[in-house]
Parts: structure tokens; C-alpha cells; sequence
């Protein structure tokens, strides 16, 4: 598998940001000072039903996640998530 390049990375990012992204979601944890954060995550599954986040910062210690749907922070998205994210998408 190659490595993604950073225009598809933008691609993928920019995807994201627009909700045109079929199958995941990004969000932001609700339980910490959201506007402190630096990084959004990404998550499997719809606004109405996210499942699971894609790396171990994106769950709270519970297992569980609240988040502010569709926000991405002022770091962008998580790196780990993202890398999940096109390594899931390349293997399709």
C-alpha cells in the first residue's frame, strides 16, 4: 500500500469538512473545554448514529463519546484518525 499523498489527504479533509464523506463523521469531545481542543476526530457511522471512533483519543475512559458533531478543530484532524481513515478507504 502507498502512502497517501497531501493532496489526497486535502481531498479527504476537505470531504469531511462538507459532509460528502459517506460513512464517517468528524466531531469534537463535548466532556473536556471543546474550545480548548486542538484536534477533531474522526468516527464511523452518520450524524444520527455515530458508531466508533477511529483511535483511542476519540473515546472517553468509559468506552463512550459525546461529541459536537461536524467540527473540525484548529489543528485540523486527528493524524492517527486520518491514517485509519485512508487505510480503511485504500482497502476498499
Amino acid at each position: 500500500m502507498q502512502k497517501p499523498t497531501s493532496l489526497q489527504r486535502a481531498e479527504i479533509e476537505q470531504k469531511l469538512r462538507d459532509c460528502t464523506l459517506e460513512g464517517y463523521i468528524t466531531g469534537m469531545d463535548r466532556s473536556k473545554d471543546w474550545l480548548d481542543s486542538l484536534s477533531a476526530h474522526i468516527y464511523a457511522g452518520t450524524f444520527d448514529a455515530p458508531e466508533y471512533g477511529l483511535c483511542k483519543r476519540s473515546m472517553d475512559s468509559g468506552g463512550g463519546f459525546s461529541i459536537f458533531r461536524n467540527n473540525v478543530g484548529r489543528k485540523g484532524i486527528c493524524k492517527i484518525c486520518m491514517r485509519k481513515l485512508m487505510r480503511n478507504l485504500s482497502s476498499n
